[in-house]
């Protein structure tokens, strides 16, 4: 048996087209889009998140009856926006590479980021704002919450505050094309193994042709793939953190407003729960994936017979292998610095779920025999 590539060096096996390529290589959206990252523009950006929340601050004070609430609440929301500036920047580095390497599936992500990006625009800075404008923030602005200029204020920031909220959907390139990176991970990571395997099915005559051993094969495979995992990690480990983090406060952070309020809080308040419940959950699963996707290549690839027979020419043990893959930084990405498997994804999703189902029954039972007997 040969080996598909020689005994040619990891960096070989990687797409043959290996002149650099740049950001103007991509297609017209991105190459328009991804210079906007918040890191660049941190200022700006700040200033921007500051005042996009004057909508959600007089829409949650309405809800709430409580200055002091509702900007605690858009200090928040806009912290969470504020954590984007540790987000990849995918015009630069290995996040570029990622783009550049499959141009073709890059052009059909950026068809997908126009019709998300105008998908939000509609539902968000259309329909659920109009929502809050009309329901929370007119009222608000017919109250004396802020004294006897509460009209004037209002009218006066709400117009700039939506410019603003529309203005972050220029920095959002970035955040959109993070489901790539598992999507690309996944894909090394079935590469990977399947090298593995036709490596431990080599022939003596096989080994003794390309000049190596056994473990200078895979450990040349080893270091192409692990230099990548480890580059991601490095690099999205911070934003990886807040993103969860974030998402898990949100959820629980909109449950503190469905006591006490009307009937449209608290359905609003329920709905956008159940919304983060289910985005923390998927946020879990995507982070898990690159962990699925080793482990299930394990048991399809690496289990039969022969690859046994192949780990013991190298004079390794089972043991000694399985720990040698289970030490692998491309097996898991990471939040919190530690590795998200599959096992540690559904104990953290069941235990986070079964925590906000509890706190939501225990006060919408009340809430409702409250409206109920209004």
């Amino acid at each position: 048996m040969e080996l598909d590539h020689g005994d040619a060096p990891a960096a070989a096996h990687e797409p043959r087209a290996r002149q650099p390529r740049t950001i103007d290589d991509l297609p017209w959206l991105f190459r328009k889009w991804l210079p906007f990252h918040p890191r660049r523009f941190a200022i700006f950006y700040s200033i921007v998140q500051v005042f996009s929340q004057g909508i959600t601050f007089f829409a949650m004070a309405q809800m709430s009856g409580s200055l002091a609430v509702a900007g605690a609440f858009a200090g928040f929301l806009c912290a969470s926006n504020l954590s984007f500036i540790f987000t990849a920047d995918f015009s630069e580095g290995i996040f570029l590479e990622i783009l550049t390497n499959d141009l073709e599936n890059t052009r059909k992500m950026a068809k997908e980021a126009a019709s998300a990006c105008v998908f939000f625009v509609i539902v968000f800075g259309g329909l659920l704002l109009g929502v809050l404008v009309w329901q929370f923030v007119v009222p608000f602005a017919h109250s004396t919450m802020l004294g006897q200029h509460t009209y004037a204020i209002t009218v006066s920031i709400s117009p700039l505050s939506y410019a603003c909220f529309l203005l972050t959907f220029c920095f959002g390139g970035h955040q959109l094309l993070l489901p790539s990176v598992p999507k690309v991970w996944t894909a090394k990571i079935n590469a990977y193994m399947t090298r593995v395997r036709d490596i431990l099915l080599l022939t003596e005559a096989d080994i003794a042709e390309s000049g190596k051993s056994l473990v200078e094969l895979l450990s040349a495979e080893q270091k192409a793939v692990e230099r990548f995992a480890t580059l991601i990690n490095d690099n999205l480990g911070v934003a990886n953190t807040f993103d969860i983090a974030l998402a898990g406060l949100q959820a629980v952070g909109m449950v503190i407003f469905i006591p006490g309020g009307t009937a449209a809080t608290v359905v609003i308040c329920s709905v956008v729960t159940v919304l983060n419940t289910i985005y923390f959950v998927q946020q879990l699963y995507g982070l898990a994936k690159p962990s699925i996707v080793f482990n299930r290549n394990k048991r399809r690839l690496l289990n039969d017979a022969k690859v046994q027979q192949g780990k013991l020419r190298m004079g390794w043990t089972v043991a000694m292998f399985d720990s040698w893959m289970e030490r692998h930084e491309c097996n898991s990405m990471r939040v919190f610095g530690v590795k998200v498997t599959l096992d540690k994804m559904r104990q953290a999703s069941g235990f986070f779920a079964s925590v906000v189902t509890l706190l939501m029954y225990l006060l919408l039972r009340d809430e409702v025999r409250r409206l109920v007997s209004a």
